[in-house]
């Protein structure tokens, strides 16, 4: 089995998309749109992928967040790459460091 992981279609690169098995026409249609208005599950169900099976590793929002820095000291540069997750409580969303790897 999988991890269980899926993939944002609000977030995803356009190459991933189309890697994913959207025609190009419809995935930078799709890319344009959610720069208005977020995908939502209603909006999902309504695309047409090449394989059903593909919308199974789809999902509208996302708990966690990639972030990639890069530092400069002088004539060295490093890259800073973390993972950010959220949760929902009671009161308010919070914010997690889930990992960090600098490189």
């Amino acid at each position: 089995g999988g991890t269980g992981k899926k993939i944002n279609v609000n977030t995803a690169p356009l190459e991933l998309l189309i890697a994913l098995g959207l025609p190009e026409a419809d995935a930078v249609e799709l890319a344009q749109q959610r720069l208005s208005f977020p995908i939502t599950s209603e909006n999902l169900s309504t695309i047409s992928f090449g394989d059903d099976q593909i919308k199974n590793l789809l999902k509208v929002t996302s708990d966690e967040f990639s972030v990639i820095v890069r530092i400069k000291f002088g004539s060295s540069t490093r890259w800073l790459r973390a993972v950010v997750g959220t949760s929902s409580g009671s009161l308010r969303r919070r914010s997690s460091l889930r990992w960090l790897e600098l490189y």
